[in-house]
């Protein structure tokens, strides 16, 4: 019975996770949307809109970008979140609103159940800068 019930479950999982080949010939067949969820002309907008036009030249679809930034990111994660599990919804977050957020409040959303990475595109540096007159030049410097 135990093996019966695993070979259910196998089917079931591979039948969830492999679109029909019609499916997979047509996708994308109309627009995409990206949600970032920050304001136009942050480091995350401007990571994502050069991602989301080479996929527009490289699939010949529309891929959109679509602002929905407030709340330390949370606004644009839960859109897409309690977006359509269609493949036309993708969203790009930043690691801070999956790993410190949900640990200084309760979410509607959990970054383990309600979502799935699928791309790591990008990196970025955030610099330690000090005012000129500040007579240091290393972070053992400023640390002292």
């Amino acid at each position: 019975m135990h093996l019966l019930r695993s070979i259910a479950l196998f089917l079931a999982f591979i039948g969830l996770i492999t679109p029909p080949a019609s499916a997979k010939d047509n996708w994308p067949s109309r627009p995409v949307r990206i949600i970032v969820n920050f304001a136009p002309g942050g480091s995350t907008d401007n990571a994502a809109r050069p991602f989301a036009d080479r996929l527009s030249r490289a699939l010949g679809q529309q891929f959109v970008v679509e602002n929905k930034p407030g709340a330390s990111g949370t606004i644009g994660v839960e859109a897409g979140v309690r977006s359509a599990p269609d493949g036309y919804t993708f969203f790009v977050v930043g690691s801070p609103v999956l790993t410190i957020v949900p640990q200084a409040r309760k979410l509607p959303w959990d970054p383990f159940r309600d979502m799935v990475p699928i791309a790591h595109f990008g990196d970025y540096l955030l610099p330690i800068a000090v005012h000129s007159s500040v007579p240091v030049n290393s972070i053992q410097e400023l640390a002292v």
